[in-house]
């Protein structure tokens, strides 16, 4: 990957056009994905915020989400902060419906509709994990399973185990 990545690098060198940035934004994303799932916290931040500034130049707000996203839902937990990333999902989320409802292409629509996904599927994990507010819990999945992107992954494991487990957390919560 990373001589793909440097490659179409080399070939965006001297291009500042906003199509360009979002290019780079999207290498430095895969980097920082890549950065990650070799447990290289701070790697994976540096190139996750390098992404955002990138979507940014780019005008590609759907990008900055993105990274954004993953800043929230995975390195912060790691790095000990999860109430700064709690905080950043819901800030996110309120951007991402706000952007459901003004992007242009189909293609970002879905992309914004996966970043919101992502959203609440981060949101219940950080309330099952910190005994969260079962109406909220109640409401999220309820919001998960309208989202078009969601509906894809029903019948993979992944999703199936969240919405299980959010029935087992909602029947101990409504029996304490």
């Amino acid at each position: 990957m990373e001589s793909e990545c440097n490659s179409l690098l080399a070939r965006l060198d001297d291009d500042i056009s906003e199509q360009a940035w979002r290019w780079r934004s999207k290498v430095s994303y895969e980097r920082h994905m890549a950065a990650w799932q070799q447990g290289d916290v701070s790697e994976s931040l540096t190139l996750a915020h390098q992404s955002v500034r990138e979507a940014n130049r780019g005008k590609d707000p759907v990008g900055a989400l993105f990274a954004t996203m993953n800043i929230a839902g995975h390195l912060f937990p790691a790095m000990g902060r999860p109430q700064e990333g709690i905080h950043m999902i819901e800030m996110l989320c309120v951007k991402a419906k706000e952007l459901v409802t003004t992007t242009q292409s189909d293609e970002d629509h879905g992309r914004t509709m996966r970043v919101l996904m992502n959203c609440y599927v981060f949101r219940i994990q950080y309330a099952l994990k910190d005994d969260g507010v079962r109406h909220d819990v109640e409401k999220w999945l309820d919001e998960l399973e309208k989202n078009p992107i969601f509906v894809l992954y029903k019948g993979q494991q992944w999703a199936d185990d969240l919405v299980r487990d959010v029935a087992v957390y909602v029947t101990r919560q409504t029996s304490s």
